[in-house]
């Protein structure tokens, strides 16, 4: 089990905080509208909220979730280029520690729901076989300045081979221990950058070269070169290939008929719109600020 407190805070099945010289006491809060007790004691609470969506409070500091909805990530089949824009999804963390108390929180991918309640395990960071996410990247990371998600960060070598990865999303401090005398909310913002690996059908040369003659006999030439990238639309496995066939026959009012037919194929793909969900978890922390270590006993002369 993690450990729901740093420090000199200790964890049990709700998370506790320091009381000046006293013990520990749990102070989980619901909502933000509480009374601040005078004593210096640590009130705490936590939450997670969705774009456009409602606040998720911590129950006793359990972890609580958001999801990236399946109709976002499908936005990926509308990508067109060979490097277009991520597809962006955002998120919030608030919360509030008073007194002597911190908090800090980690951000992991737990699941892809379908739409039947089917779920997959999102720990190794690989979706579900036939999904737009197993053919994407998925990249949860902290905004930067004013919210900002244009730039996605590189992950390590490990995180090369997922379809979720994760940066910056373990330990993150909301609030420093101590720094939150007047119980103000304090809110990170977060993002989700999802983009179709593509794999190009390939690159190709194009040349051109153009003479032209003048009225006096005098020719200029020019010569130019330049390459395209040429690549299949995002989408999902196809069902199969159809092949149609119609026959066509007719016959005129003096009697003469024709006849014609013709052939065509067609090929079938998956609804995007039934793309599972992604939930995310955020698992929030109490931390406490560790007193200085004593300088022992008195020396006696």
């Amino acid at each position: 089990m993690r450990r729901r407190t740093k420090a000199l805070v200790a964890a049990t099945a709700a998370a506790a905080c320091l009381a000046a010289g006293t013990g520990a006491q749990a102070l989980w809060s619901m909502d933000d509208t509480a009374a601040v007790s005078p004593m210096q004691v640590g009130r705490v609470q936590f939450a997670a909220q969705a774009d456009s969506g409602r606040r998720v409070f911590s129950e006793a500091g359990a972890p609580v979730t958001v999801s990236v909805p399946g109709s976002v990530i499908a936005k990926v089949v509308d990508q067109v280029g060979p490097d277009p824009e991520p597809v962006f999804w955002r998120f919030r963390a608030s919360g509030a520690a008073l007194g002597i108390a911190g908090l800090d929180y980690d951000v992991t991918a737990v699941a892809q729901t379908s739409t039947n309640g089917e779920r997959t395990d999102l720990a190794d960071g690989l979706a579900k076989p036939g999904t737009l996410l197993s053919k994407s990247t998925m990249t949860i990371y902290p905004a930067s300045a004013n919210g900002d998600c244009s730039t996605v960060p590189d992950v390590g070598p490990d995180q090369e081979d997922r379809n979720v990865r994760l940066a910056g999303a373990t330990d993150v401090e909301l609030q420093a221990p101590g720094a939150n005398r007047d119980g103000a909310v304090r809110t990170d913002e977060w993002c989700a950058a999802i983009s179709w690996q593509r794999d190009p059908d390939g690159v190709y040369a194009n040349g051109v070269q153009v003479v032209a003659t003048g009225e006096n006999g005098t020719q200029n030439g020019a010569l130019d070169d330049w390459s395209s990238v040429v690549a299949f639309p995002a989408s999902l496995d196809p069902l199969g290939d159809y092949l149609s066939r119609v026959d066509a026959s007719a016959t005129a009012a003096d009697g003469s008929t024709s006849h014609d037919d013709d052939r065509w194929g067609s090929r079938l793909f998956p609804d995007p719109k039934r793309e599972p969900d992604v939930t995310l978890e955020l698992d929030p922390t109490v931390t406490s600020v560790k007193p200085p270590a004593s300088a022992g006993p008195p020396a006696h002369s």
